[in-house]
């Protein structure tokens, strides 16, 4: 299945396309400005939303109501940002909260798998990046990735997003 993200990049460079067929540089380049910054957001929410449900589904799985509203509201709603160190170059912190044998376990298959060690690290500077475009100056920031450096990143970090959120499934 095609994630909402490809649906949004394929549809921006018909627009670029478009722009370009038309001879219209100035808003082409305004357009890509603009647009990568809102991708790596849009990204950063999808894989939030894609870890934060796979969170969820583990609290639900313990089949009580008490737990799962506990999770829900403390550990998951509004404090995603704290679960992982943005800044580091694994996602250890995030690990070691749902214990040392998954911890343990999810290292060793990183480790093994150079995607998923490269997924790790794009995952990592595309949350980093959000960081810094949501707490900084949004309207003047810079972005020196391309869409294209954006799209790859996205397809590691979507590769590793979807790992970590099997290994978390009950």
């Amino acid at each position: 299945m095609e994630s909402i993200i490809k649906i949004l990049i394929d549809r921006h460079k018909r627009i670029r396309n478009f722009l370009e067929e038309k001879g219209e540089i100035s808003l082409t380049t305004d357009s890509d400005n603009e647009f990568r910054k809102v991708l790596v957001l849009s990204i950063a929410s999808f894989f939030e939303s894609e870890i934060t449900e796979s969170l969820l589904n583990l609290a639900r799985s313990v089949g009580s109501e008490q737990i799962f509203s506990l999770i829900k509201s403390k550990a998951v709603s509004r404090q995603y940002h704290t679960l992982f160190d943005w800044k580091s170059t694994n996602v250890n912190q995030f690990l070691q909260l749902l214990g040392d044998s998954f911890k343990k376990n999810v290292e060793a298959e990183i480790k093994e798998n150079d995607k998923l060690g490269r997924g790790v690290k794009a995952f990592l500077e595309l949350g980093q990046k959000r960081n810094s475009l949501v707490h900084e100056n949004f309207i003047s920031a810079q972005l020196d990735w391309t869409l294209e450096d954006i799209s790859e990143k996205y397809q590691y970090a979507f590769e590793f997003v979807t790992f970590l959120s099997k290994r978390i499934s009950p």
